[in-house]
């Protein structure tokens, strides 16, 4: 039953000690764009990309949704009996042209935003963009690191 209690108390300790550190959202802009906040915009600047959101937002819903009916389509074509192969070809040829487009006007997007910036502020976006997901390079790998000693033990 101590253990439990300890268990219970230090849990809750651990989660209060995470929402303290937690960084309160901005509304708007998504995970993967949260770091323009980071660029001091201006209300002005704000207000543009806020724009530039939405508009993005209208064009791709309907392109999800049309990917998601094609991804359905697909699931029950490789379900059915007798296998239409060429079925199954267009629909993954199809689903190909959606992702597409809808990478493009992601790609875009940024661009446009690139736009709204002042050129201090380009630098900081050029920067993160070219440092890659999640700012470590590359496919998000950061530097290589060596293989860890094997401890003693023999390599097989």
């Amino acid at each position: 039953m101590r253990r439990v209690v300890f268990f219970s108390v230090w849990v809750l300790l651990w989660v209060g000690t995470l929402s303290i550190f937690a960084q309160p959202s901005k509304p708007g802009l998504g995970k993967d764009m949260m770091w323009l906040y980071r660029l001091n915009l201006t209300e002005e600047q704000q207000a543009r990309i806020m724009d530039l959101r939405l508009k993005l937002q209208k064009d791709i819903v309907p392109l999800q949704a049309d990917l998601k009916k094609l991804r359905s389509e697909l699931h029950l074509a490789l379900t059915q009996d007798p296998f239409n192969e060429g079925k199954v070809k267009k629909l993954v040829a199809a689903i190909a042209e959606k992702q597409q487009a809808i990478h493009l006007k992601r790609v875009l997007h940024k661009r446009q935003i690139r736009d709204v910036l002042t050129p201090e502020q380009r630098k900081q976006f050029d920067l993160r963009i070219l440092a890659g997901p999640n700012g470590m390079g590359r496919h998000g790998k950061g530097k290589h690191h060596p293989e860890p000693p094997h401890r003693g033990k023999p390599c097989r």
